[in-house]
């Protein structure tokens, strides 16, 4: 499976400035959530989140959690985007995360950033959870502006689930003195603790 027991990438999410969407294929219908969907706190002691929050999706059947930190951008529908602020210092802006559930997809795999990166092809991988998912590399570059994703896609039944981490940075040339780069693999580390909180509904 791609990478064991834990997923390991770099990950973070696009604010809609620059939507990049690959190749041609079938039309997909985005499912509409049947409710907001609910958020309550993790049983303390929950190690290693103990305090994070519960995004549950009552349309598709599954939760994952996120830090208190993060801030929810709820639109009403797919996809549902958590995002992060960045510290000052870096080139790094926000971080984030978008959940988004498609009905009729011939391929469960991501479709809003561009993946085709043929040095980095997609591959299996598993979460903690036990459930296999397809990891795919991608992102983009617009208006100073850059998206490095990491998108882990899995199928329910008619429904893809799919969740986008997003590191969204500032490009060089837009500060009169640019700061230091931001450490990627640091910042992606809470993504492989979220994405491992995955779980189907019983």
């Amino acid at each position: 499976m791609g990478m064991g027991t834990g997923v390991r990438g770099a990950i973070g999410t696009f604010l809609g400035i620059a939507v990049l969407i690959t190749g041609c294929g079938p039309v997909l219908k985005t499912v509409a959530p049947t409710s907001k969907p609910a958020h309550s706190p993790t049983l303390a002691g929950h190690l290693p989140n103990a305090g994070w929050l519960t995004y549950h999706d009552d349309n598709a059947g599954f939760s994952v959690e996120y830090p208190l930190t993060w801030a929810r951008r709820d639109s009403g529908a797919y996809p549902v985007v958590f995002a992060l602020q960045a510290a000052l210092g870096t080139t790094l802006i926000e971080k984030t995360m978008e959940v988004n559930v498609t009905e009729g997809a011939t391929e469960c795999k991501e479709s809003r950033y561009n993946t085709g990166n043929a040095a980095a092809p997609p591959e299996h991988a598993r979460a903690a959870g036990g459930i296999d998912f397809l990891r795919e590399l991608g992102g983009g570059i617009a208006a100073g502006n850059i998206y490095d994703s990491t998108s882990y896609s899995t199928r329910k039944g008619a429904l893809c689930l799919t969740i986008a981490f997003v590191l969204h940075a500032a490009s060089s040339g837009v500060y009169l003195t640019e700061p230091a780069p931001f450490d990627r693999a640091a910042e992606s580390e809470v993504f492989v603790q979220v994405l491992d909180t995955f779980r189907f509904d019983p």
